[in-house]
C-alpha cells in the first residue's frame, strides 16, 4: 500500500494559528519572498511529500462588526501574496 502525503499552505500569515506570527521562529511573514516558497518546496521534497495544495483567499473577513479592522490587525486569514491586497493593507495601516 502506498501513502501519498499532501501539504496544505495558504498565502496568509494567520490561518489555523492566529497569533503564531508573534513566535520568533515563525516565517509566515516572509511569504511574499520567493525564498520562502523555495525553502518550503525543498522541505516537502526531503519529507517525501507528493503534492502541495495552495489555498487562496481573495480578501479579509469583514463580518465581525462589519469591518475589516480586526481581520487586518490580527492577520486573520489576510492574503499576503496578492499584490493588490498587499498594497491595500499598506495604505490602511
Amino acid at each position: 500500500m502506498m501513502i501519498l502525503l499532501n501539504a496544505f499552505e495558504m498565502g496568509t500569515v494567520g490561518h489555523n494559528a492566529p497569533g503564531q506570527w508573534k513566535n520568533p521562529e515563525d516565517k509566515s511573514a516572509t511569504k511574499r519572498s520567493l525564498e520562502y516558497w523555495i525553502e518550503l518546496a525543498k522541505l516537502l521534497e526531503r519529507g517525501g511529500f507528493t503534492a502541495l495544495f495552495l489555498a487562496d483567499i481573495f480578501g479579509g473577513h469583514d463580518t465581525y462588526e462589519g469591518s475589516l479592522d480586526n481581520c487586518i490587525r490580527r492577520a486573520a486569514q489576510w492574503p499576503v501574496t496578492d499584490p493588490t491586497i498587499a498594497s491595500y493593507i499598506t495604505n490602511v495601516l
